[in-house]
């Protein structure tokens, strides 16, 4: 199984990036091989859509779980339209603990986003709505 990390940094040392959309990169887990790809997020800097976009990677790799701090309303519904389980890492934990972790089913499963007003709340510079 492939499992979608959000990630600060480029191994399996690095901390689990707590915004989805606009994680600095994303690490690509393979439970089977314990074969990881870590790649820069090119959505970073995106005006809109960003979380979609980031989503759509993880469909895309044929991820069917995804590891992060927090997902927004638009990424959320991407994801669970493309049956990607969406789970939260807790705060300072590495890709590695939090791939531990799920897969020892001590993750909690989201099973709603944060709302928009949230959002503003936990990363105001990130948010945009005068577009």
């Amino acid at each position: 199984m492939k499992i979608f990390i959000t990630s600060t940094g480029e191994n399996l040392e690095s901390m689990v990036d707590p915004k989805f959309g606009r994680c600095d990169y994303y690490i690509i887990y393979d439970t089977e091989t314990k074969n990881f790809e870590a790649k820069g997020n090119p959505y970073k800097n995106g005006q809109s859509s960003v979380g979609i976009s980031v989503a759509q990677l993880a469909i895309n790799n044929n991820c069917p779980v995804a590891i992060s701090g927090n997902y927004g309303p638009n990424a959320f519904q991407v994801l669970s339209e493309g049956k990607v389980k969406t789970y939260k890492a807790k705060d300072d934990m590495t890709i590695k603990e939090a791939v531990e972790a799920c897969l020892k089913g001590e993750l909690e499963e989201i099973k709603k986003p944060v709302s928009h007003e949230e959002a503003e709340k936990i990363f105001p510079r990130h948010h945009h709505h005068d577009e």
